[in-house]
């Protein structure tokens, strides 16, 4: 070959592997896709109309296949819709159109059309695309549809333009020939035979080697699509070419227009505006629309469809005149077709639901029906008891009796199907003990067996009571049919049962089994210990002899909570271990001490948790405990003997009204009086004797110089005290009052520090005096919180009680314990919480009591707290060391290792 030559070969090779290897793409694709036989849906989309300032050899094929398309979209479009009205017998405005079969013929009809003319001269040795044009230009000049330059052979010009429906476009011939021409030869198919490359070999099939031009492939495959869209019922999407520069986002008018009128679309829209766009057959419109005129009964035959449509549109109110009646079929437009849609739509909404409640109704009903009959059938498998296989044979018919349409709507089951379904389970497990237990049965030496005998009495026994049980508990329908019935032993079954309990019995350990669980049954600790130890000498060991040890564990475990009850001297474990001896039925010494605790009244039972709580050393409950025998105390004691005037260190009232060098101006018996009540007067001696003076004031006592000046100096401090009382209270004028209230307040937790009773005591009573029939109190003053007013603006009474609480929030009364028991001498402590019981009301007297208890029992402050705090803070006091009393009164969590 030559240079040229070999080329164009070899150019030729390579479209043709890319030709093939896209045919062979596509077939693979269509395979995996499946059989394309029946019904389908199919895309078509191809390139639109092309028109290029030079168009060759594939523009024509593309623009060929163009019009082979817009034929077919006229057939469907025009020609099939005319002939339509025209057999159908009903009047239509008739739509011209560009018919482009005239085109098609210039293209492909054989023997003068272009591609017929450029596939003969492919075929002739000395064929060229010259000689091709002159050809065709024979053949077509003159045609509406083709034209030439008429000066085109001596200008030697090779194009010809042809006059499409979407216009007019020039083609270059040139190159025609060689484009048209399949030049993969022979030998170049071997080449490709005898490639190791497999798919090679299988696209280049080398039995077909026939040359054929391009054009005819393409007219092929062309002819075959045609063939195919002619069968289907077509729809189309017309692409429209905005601009010519493929710019987004503008539109050329002129250029949108001229598309759509070369495509046919404005003819289109014009045969459906004048025609009749909408139609059914006879038949179906009779059915689709007979609905709308729901109070109408037709009188028309049901079968002649024609008539049958006739009344339909006559009877209706609407004007129906534009529905076209044809030979078969009704033929309408949009107007009448959106009336009838509406009527259709409010007749469906009325018929529909009564359509539907017929339907659901049958259905339910037909439901029903085979469900009862399947829970009969079940019910008496269930009532029989003991029959497996006639129990499975219901449970099996109903699981298939339903039709597959029911179960898809209903979600029921036979409502007894659950307990027919469980008592299956249960009478195969009966089965299988059934085998077992024949196999045991017929042992010749029932000892080496024993424990395969026991096992299986137990487990049947087990299963017995359980399915007694279940029964039993198992909750009632409203018809009294039980949610679980228990399957019944056959009588095989309760055979083998009788003669399995008799073999056990046979057994020296059958004897020993038997009088465990009696012992166990009796709950006699004696009886178990002696089955235990010959169960050990007999190294035998069982289910029932475990629960025996476990038995015997809990009457131990009994003794041991009991012991650690009495020693912790808790009611919540006592009771708690009492319970458990009732329900073991045990009692012995432990037991019966536990007992006698419990019957002790509260008050004693207190008091030996007292007394426990200080034989330890557990300090936290002895003062919870020593709190609670004050408060027995303070409910049994006769208040009246201890009143303040009657302690044994108080100074007689002679004695402070000779004190005072006033005696002489106001009387001896109104100092007298006033000592224990309130007074805005100051004191002219302390209230109490301080223990110095009492010494002094013994027979025969030897006063010394220092004990006189102890005594003044006592005197004195309570006399300065008084003072800031007055103070304080508003009974005397001061600039700030918290003054005096800090003096006080000082002075009292010196003396605590020092153990000073006789000053905390003077201190305490000059308070209460002053809360002592002071004139400023009213009821108010009961339930009010005093605190409310600050201490320039309450009264005195108001400022009295505020002023005990900041002096409890800081020292106690006394420096010595509390005497919890009653028939020892009252302690000033006691004095002052019985004042408080009786003078102090509402809901703030406990939170007096509880500040005492928290400063008797706390840590000594360092120094007073600012009194202002101290009375804001009163509100917030809650009880340190007092316990619930109705809660358990053991030890702390952390102190039981005390009383063990």
């Amino acid at each position: 070959l030559s240079q040229t030559n070999a080329k164009i070969a070899c150019d030729s090779l390579a479209m043709g592997i890319y030709g093939k290897l896209f045919t062979w793409m596509v077939s693979r694709v269509n395979d995996s896709l499946g059989a394309s036989e029946g019904r389908f849906i199919g895309i078509l989309d191809i390139f639109g109309f092309e028109i290029f300032d030079n168009n060759s050899f594939e523009q024509l094929c593309i623009n060929y296949a163009n019009e082979k398309l817009q034929q077919l979209f006229n057939k469907t479009t025009f020609k099939e819709e005319e002939q339509l009205y025209q057999a159908e017998g009903v009047p239509y405005t008739h739509i011209d159109f560009i018919d482009n079969q005239p085109v098609l013929n210039l293209v492909e009809k054989a023997p003068k059309g272009i591609l017929p003319c450029l596939d003969d001269e492919c075929l002739l040795p000395e064929g060229s695309d010259k000689k091709f044009m002159n050809k065709i230009e024979d053949n077509h000049a003159g045609t509406r549809y083709f034209v030439v330059d008429d000066k085109r052979r001596f200008k030697n010009l090779l194009s010809f333009e042809i006059n499409h429906y979407a216009g007019v476009v020039k083609y270059d011939a040139s190159e025609f020939m060689t484009k048209n021409l399949d030049t993969v030869f022979p030998d170049m198919y071997a080449a490709m035979d005898n490639s190791e490359n497999k798919l090679l070999k299988t696209i280049f099939d080398n039995s077909n080697q026939r040359i054929k031009t391009l054009s005819h492939q393409f007219r092929g495959q062309l002819k075959t699509l045609m063939k195919t869209l002619y069968t289907t019922e077509s729809r189309f999407i017309r692409c429209i070419k905005p601009n010519e520069g493929m710019s987004p986002n503008k539109f050329v008018s002129a250029n949108c227009i001229e598309q759509l009128r070369y495509s046919g679309v404005f003819e289109a829209v014009e045969i459906r505006r004048t025609g009749y766009p909408f139609r059914y057959p006879h038949k179906r419109f009779c059915y689709r629309y007979s609905c709308i005129n729901p109070n109408h009964k037709y009188q028309s035959d049901p079968e002649d469809y024609v008539a049958y449509a006739k009344e339909i549109l006559s009877v209706a109110k609407p004007d129906f005149s534009g529905v076209q009646i044809g030979k078969t079929m009704c033929l309408y437009r949009a107007n009448e077709y959106k009336l009838l849609k509406l009527l259709r739509n409010l007749a469906l909404e009325t018929l529909i639901p009564r359509g539907q409640s017929v339907i659901r109704g049958g259905l339910v009903r037909n439901y029903k029906r085979v469900l009862d009959e399947a829970e009969l059938k079940i019910e008496d498998a269930i009532v029989e008891g003991n029959n497996i296989e006639s129990l499975s044979a219901a449970i099996e018919h109903s699981k298939n009796c339903f039709a597959k349409q029911q179960t898809a709507l209903f979600d029921y089951k036979p409502r007894n199907l659950p307990v027919a379904l469980k008592m299956q389970e249960e009478l195969e497990n009966l089965l299988d003990m059934e085998q077992e237990m024949k196999s045991l049965s017929e042992t010749s030496d029932p000892d080496s067996v024993y424990e395969k005998l026991k096992a299986i009495d137990e487990k049947l026994e087990s299963a017995l009571a359980k399915h007694e049980s279940d029964e039993e508990n198992a909750p009632s329908d409203f018809y009294g049919r039980k949610a679980y019935r228990a399957p019944k032993l056959t009588g095989t079954q309760e055979e083998l049962h009788q003669k399995i309990k008799e073999l056990i019995l046979q057994c020296v350990l059958g004897l020993l089994d038997k009088e465990v669980v009696a012992s166990i049954e009796a709950l006699d600790r004696v009886r178990i210990v002696a089955a235990l130890e010959r169960a050990d000498e007999l190294k035998h060991d069982t289910e029932d002899i475990q629960n025996a040890r476990a038995l015997l564990a809990e009457f131990e475990e009994l003794d041991a909570a009991a012991d650690k009850a009495v020693k912790c001297v808790s009611k919540t474990m006592m009771k708690e271990v009492m319970e458990n001896a009732g329900r073991l039925k045990q009692d012995n010494e432990i037991l019966q001490k536990v007992q006698q605790m419990l019957d002790l009244d509260e008050r004693d039972f207190v008091q030996a948790e007292y007394e426990r709580a200080i034989e330890v050393k557990d300090d936290e409950r002895k003062i919870h405990r020593e709190i609670r025998l004050m408060q027995y105390k303070y409910d049994s004691v006769d208040h009246g003997k201890y009143k303040v005037e009657r302690l044994g260190h108080v100074r007689s009232r002679e004695d402070y009204a000779k004190a005072s060098f006033m005696t002489k101006f106001f009387g001896k018996e109104a100092l007298m009086q006033s000592m224990f009540e309130h007074s805005k007067k100051p004191i002219p001696t302390s209230l109490t004797l301080c223990d110095t003076e009492e010494k002094m004031q013994a027979d025969g006592a030897e006063v010394t110089p220092e004990m006189k000046q102890k005594v003044k100096q006592f005197k004195t401090e309570a006399k300065n005290n008084f003072k800031a009382v007055l103070q304080y209270l508003g009974d005397k004028k001061i600039a700030d009052p918290n003054v005096a209230a800090s003096d006080i307040l000082r002075r009292g937790l010196s003396a605590y520090k020092s153990g000073d009773n006789d000053m905390l005591r003077e201190i305490y009573i000059q308070v209460i005096k002053q809360l002592t029939n002071n004139p400023t109190r009213n009821p108010a003053d009961s339930s009010q919180d005093p605190r409310s007013a600050s201490a320039d603006s309450g009264t005195s009474y108001q400022n009295g009680l505020v002023l005990l609480a900041m002096m409890m929030s800081t020292f106690p009364a006394s420096t010595l314990p509390y005497e919890p028991d009653e028939k020892k001498e009252a302690t000033f402590d006691d004095v002052v919480v019985l004042w408080l019981i009786d003078n102090v009301f509402g809901a703030d007297r406990p939170k007096y009591i509880s500040a005492l208890h928290n400063t008797k029992y706390s840590e000594k402050q360092k120094s007073p707290q600012d009194p202002q705090v101290l009375r804001n803070h009163f509100a917030e006091t809650k009880g340190k060391f007092e316990i619930d009393v109705e809660a358990d009164s053991g030890p702390a969590e952390g102190n039981f290792e005390l009383y063990l």
